[in-house]
């Protein structure tokens, strides 16, 4: 870009009609002619990191739209990077965050899943090359042509066994699980992130305790590991910092294996699995737990997730037919609802995408919609995810722009 505009201005010699040169402590840059403003799009895969506060500030003087958008998408591309630099995002105004994280979203809300493995089916022979199983992926589903299609392949280091994810920011997050170790395991301490804008993997600060069958929740910027076999600790992962602290542990030694987690109305609640049909809720601002009331569940709990101040968790029978628990977090009141899946008797798991709620399994992808007080399971309107194993699908939400190019940081 510097020796485009050098020539620019040299074969011109017209410096004061477009602007004088602005000399920066990190060397000269010039204002973009008219002629050349339509190139910021171009103009944005040279930007870096490291040129991208000074050029921001030239742009801001000389009133160039082009370029301070360019620099904003080259900061929301890295977004993680910046968070971790103070140097960059403490020079961020409020105004350009908000930007920032507006151009982060850019792109249709996805529904995306990854195929987790069944922490019961270790096989006891150590695999080979030759029949080791196929690699992780990531995959999202268009819902115009109703296709799923790989997104990417999961790194090797992460598990997929015992392990959770969720979305944050629109980065996906793989924290915890089981690791095979020869013919043993052992549990993981290790957070994964991806980035669908730029297509890049990379492994943050592990967590402070290894932990299989957690629940991982994001919530206003931090992510949360909660529970796991034999825990009853929190703790919580700051992406300014870059470094994992612990929370207020579970209360009266409760461990929360298998659960379910939701964040609601700025709170975490959990419930299902070992907790049965208790419901806990922990509040960041006092960082105290406390309990909710019951439910009154019997059955196996699937999922649970949160639209507007209501939680509904999902318990699977033995007969197709599925038990709704709507809990309002407002007047903490239950209410009981049955409804019938389409087409499985397996557990499934959901997700929420613009106010709907989507239900999946190895066999069926489905909406579930509600009614004032009436629930109920569309039928199968969407194509089966492409299954490579015996595993599960668990859903995440990313947003998902055109083809993208991978941007310099």
């Amino acid at each position: 870009m510097f020796c485009l505009l050098s020539e620019y201005y040299s074969s011109t010699g017209q410096s004061s009609e477009n602007g004088p040169v602005e000399k920066l402590s990190r060397g000269c840059f010039v204002r973009i002619p008219k002629s050349l403003q339509h190139l910021g799009k171009t103009m944005r895969f040279q930007l870096t990191l490291g040129n991208c506060i000074e050029l921001l500030k030239v742009a801001r003087k000389n009133s160039i739209p082009e370029l301070i958008n360019a620099v904003y998408t080259v900061i929301s591309d890295n977004f993680l990077h910046v968070l971790k630099n103070p140097a960059i995002y403490g020079q961020l105004t409020g105004s350009d965050r908000e930007q920032v994280l507006g151009l982060r979203m850019r792109g249709k809300s996805s529904l995306c899943i990854i195929e987790m493995k069944s922490i019961f089916d270790w096989n006891a022979k150590i695999q080979t090359s030759e029949d080791s199983p196929p690699k992780g992926q990531l995959y999202a589903l268009d819902m115009e042509k109703n296709q799923w299609r790989t997104l990417s392949s999961i790194p090797e280091e992460a598990s997929l066994k015992g392990s959770s994810i969720c979305s944050m920011h629109n980065y996906l997050f793989i924290a915890g699980g089981i690791q095979k170790a020869g013919e043993s395991s052992t549990c993981s301490n290790k957070l994964f992130c991806y980035n669908p804008l730029t297509d890049i993997w990379s492994q943050l600060t592990p967590m402070n305790q290894a932990r299989s069958q957690l629940k991982l929740i994001a919530l206003d910027g931090y992510l949360y590991a909660i529970g796991g076999e034999c825990l009853h600790t929190v703790e919580k992962y700051d992406p300014r910092l870059n470094k994992w602290t612990f929370t207020a542990p579970m209360p009266n030694g409760l461990f929360a294996v298998a659960h379910e987690a939701v964040a609601c109305g700025g709170d975490i609640f959990i419930s299902g699995g070992h907790l049965f049909y208790r419901l806990l809720k922990y509040s960041p601002p006092t960082d105290q737990w406390e309990e909710c009331p019951f439910n009154a569940s019997k059955g196996r709990s699937c999922d649970m997730v949160a639209l507007g101040n209501v939680l509904y968790r999902f318990d699977i029978h033995r007969d197709s037919k599925v038990g709704i628990f709507k809990y309002n977090t407002i007047t903490k009141s239950w209410s009981e609802y049955t409804a019938i899946f389409p087409g499985s008797k397996t557990p499934f798991r959901c997700t929420v995408i613009d106010g709907a709620i989507y239900c999946l399994n190895g066999e069926t992808t489905t909406r579930c919609t509600i009614h004032g007080e009436e629930v109920m399971f569309e039928s199968a309107v969407y194509t089966n995810f492409p299954a490579r194993g015996k595993g599960f699908a668990c859903p995440v939400v990313l947003n998902l722009p055109g083809a993208v190019s991978q941007t310099c940081v």
